[in-house]
């Protein structure tokens, strides 16, 4: 279920940075000479993932927590809109809403951006947008701890007989507004271990909502800041925006 082994070297070396598998499509540079402004949407999940396995999944104990200091749009504007620009485009951000949340995250697993792209054509056509870049939690295997369980967008995780460590799974599409198609898509993986001290026992038999201690918060914040951005950036980086 789980090679010991391969889980230290990839905690060693930072987190096994892995690109976006076979699913990418990278927006052209050709393409990108015909865009002028871009929305850009983010709609990954605000509070993060805790997760604790055992042996069985029926008992282990998944779980959500909210971050005082952690802006997840922030974190991906910071990210995206200064690269976007350094590619010639107007960047204009889009308010994530109850109605683009409701119909994007119909289920728990995977991101359905496609059930959004009406929606966005609208929010497009209204803003006088070229093409709308929406970044998205990705769900991907457990390439970490080697579990059958999958990872959902970001957060912590520590499996019985692992260390614990934080994570990052992030979608990037590029939607094409004028001619309705996606251009460009990708997903970024990466992984770091957590410092001694973060995880905490009471993660360990959570379900529904985790408390994460205030005097670990700053703590949790930056890890979170590092492997979320490199997700981000490097989905992005493979999607060509």
């Amino acid at each position: 279920m789980r090679i010991p082994a391969l889980l230290a070297l990839c905690l060693l070396l930072n987190g096994c940075m892995n690109l976006g598998g076979n699913n990418v499509a990278r927006v052209t540079t050709d393409y990108a000479a015909t865009v002028k402004k871009v929305g850009l949407l983010c709609l990954v999940d605000d509070q993060i993932n805790v997760s604790y396995l055992t042996s069985s999944a029926q008992e282990s104990f998944f779980s959500r927590a909210a971050l005082p200091g952690w802006d997840i749009s922030a974190q991906v504007s910071g990210i995206m809109t200064p690269n976007m620009k350094r590619k010639g485009f107007e960047v204009i951000p889009i308010a994530r809403s109850d109605e683009l949340l409701g119909l994007y995250d119909s289920d728990f697993s995977y991101a359905r951006t496609e059930r959004i792209h009406e929606q966005l054509a609208a929010i497009a056509k209204a803003q006088g947008l070229d093409m709308v870049v929406v970044v998205a939690r990705n769900v991907d295997a457990d390439r970490v701890t080697k579990t059958n369980q999958k990872i959902r967008g970001y957060g912590l995780q520590k499996a019985f007989d692992t260390g614990a460590f934080a994570y990052g799974s992030i979608y990037v599409e590029a939607y094409d507004t004028r001619k309705f198609f996606v251009v460009g898509k990708a997903t970024g993986f990466q992984s770091a271990p957590l410092p001694d001290g973060l995880w905490q026992g009471s993660f360990e038999t959570a379900k529904g909502t985790a408390t994460i201690p205030a005097e670990t918060q700053d703590e949790v914040v930056k890890v979170l800041k590092k492997v979320v951005g490199d997700a981000v950036a490097i989905a992005a980086q493979e999607a060509g925006v």
